[in-house]
């Protein structure tokens, strides 16, 4: 069934664009909860992660202040990402995900 009301079928599709390209068009929520949740062997253990104390969900919190070299990405294996349908990667650099 495709939605055709207001323009429905368009933002799908600019949806859709979007997303394979690896935008995100999602504010994850930066609470106690998704931190623990990512620090449970996702940014923690990630070969990128900078290892500046109390950094990490960069996906909700922004880019890290350390200087990241890129050497491997845990985030699509992390339940935050799965969860709030992420398609980018190495957040900790670009920052969070809009």
């Amino acid at each position: 069934m495709v939605d055709t009301t207001k323009g429905g079928m368009l933002f799908k599709i600019k949806t859709l664009a979007i997303k394979s390209k690896g935008i995100d068009m999602t504010n994850i929520e930066d609470s106690k909860e998704n931190f623990d949740t990512c620090m449970k062997g996702n940014c923690n253990e990630c070969p990128s992660f900078p290892g500046e104390k109390g950094e990490g969900l960069y996906c909700a919190k922004g880019a890290s202040k350390a200087s990241v070299e890129k050497r491997g990405c845990n985030c699509p294996e992390c339940p935050v990402w799965i969860n709030n349908g992420l398609s980018g990667m190495y957040y900790c650099i670009k920052g969070k995900a809009e």
